[in-house]
């Protein structure tokens, strides 16, 4: 199976209460990122066993650890869990946005470190949503 059909499978089985949204989410993400590099993290270790939840990423970076090495990673990524639907904004050097530059904007949502999480689309404003995720990807700093 390819992976855009991972994805659509994915979303195909999330609860109705999210899957419209993702759906819209991961359209919209792939109109600003045609181009980029496309992943689905089905969450499940090398035995099979579920230890996160499923994750689409968008785009990659090379992030470095301090013994020399790096691991390439997703910029963008789409998640849902029992908390609601994240998007996660990866940055190689620092996190890109914070509670000071989204936090009164965006409605009902908790931003920590490296995502911004919310119950659904109808509680936050969308258009701040991808300010910061415009912003995350470098097209504001």
């Amino acid at each position: 199976m390819n992976i855009y059909d991972q994805i659509q499978e994915y979303i195909d089985y999330l609860p109705d209460s999210y899957r419209q949204d993702m759906q819209l989410l991961h359209q919209s993400i792939l109109d600003l990122m045609p181009a980029h590099n496309l992943w689905f993290i089905d969450g499940k270790n090398e035995q099979g066993k579920m230890i996160s939840a499923p994750r689409i990423g968008y785009g990659s970076f090379l992030k470095k650890h301090k013994d020399g090495t790096a691991t390439e990673l997703y910029q963008i990524g789409l998640s849902v869990n029992a908390k609601g639907m994240s998007v996660y904004i990866m940055d190689p050097k620092k996190y890109p946005f914070s509670t000071s530059l989204f936090g009164d904007k965006i409605g009902a949502a908790l931003i920590q470190s490296n995502y911004i999480r919310f119950k659904s689309l109808e509680h936050i404003d969308l258009n701040v949503l991808f300010e910061a995720v415009r912003y995350g990807l470098g097209y504001n700093k």
